[in-house]
């Protein structure tokens, strides 16, 4: 047990290498010893270092500069969703989930949210029905399919924060395939 302590401590302190070797030092050490102390699963602790260094390394940026950050966010979120022990599943019902998960959250910390649940939604739907990362427009990320649709995962992500009832992202997941038909009939 020591052992694992000192191996996260020092995998910590490359994470947080910023904050000044004994400051990160003494703050691995405690986290580490603390997660070791309520966690008896070796996969636990993996999944939550996994959480922190994903996050520790810009995972929760406001800025966007490519597709790869999108998927950075959503690897991000997923880590973090494992260790809430939701299993990461494309569907309209694991994305039910991730609503749920939002919503616990205090209203002040969904809007932090927004990017990494909408990158995930993003990802969850190029899994399941293919399409591309653009920017839209600057700032403004979307899915493009080959008929030429452009959904916003963002967008409805923020839409949901700003009024869970009314907007639905599973629900948006579940109807994609319908409005790339739909697309592809008019294209025809």
């Amino acid at each position: 047990m020591r052992v694992s302590v000192l191996i996260g401590s020092l995998v910590f302190q490359k994470t947080l290498g910023f904050m000044g070797q004994r400051r990160a030092s003494n703050y691995c050490h405690c986290l580490c010893t603390y997660v070791m102390a309520i966690s008896k699963n070796m996969k636990t602790i993996l999944q939550i270092f996994a959480a922190i260094f994903l996050i520790s390394c810009g995972a929760n940026s406001n800025e966007i500069t490519n597709a790869a950050d999108l998927v950075r966010l959503a690897g991000a979120l997923n880590s973090e969703l494992q260790v809430a022990n939701i299993e990461h599943v494309c569907s309209e019902t694991g994305l039910q989930e991730v609503e749920n998960f939002l919503e616990k959250k205090p209203e002040n910390k969904q809007r932090e949210y927004v990017l990494r649940v909408g990158a995930y939604l993003g990802e969850c739907i190029i899994e399941s029905y293919g399409g591309a990362w653009i920017e839209h427009e600057p700032g403004v990320w979307g899915i493009k399919f080959s008929e030429g649709s452009v959904v916003f995962p963002i967008g409805k992500v923020e839409k949901f924060v700003a009024d869970p009832t009314a907007d639905s992202f599973s629900s948006f997941y579940a109807i994609i395939p319908i409005v790339v038909k739909l697309n592809q009939k008019s294209h025809n």
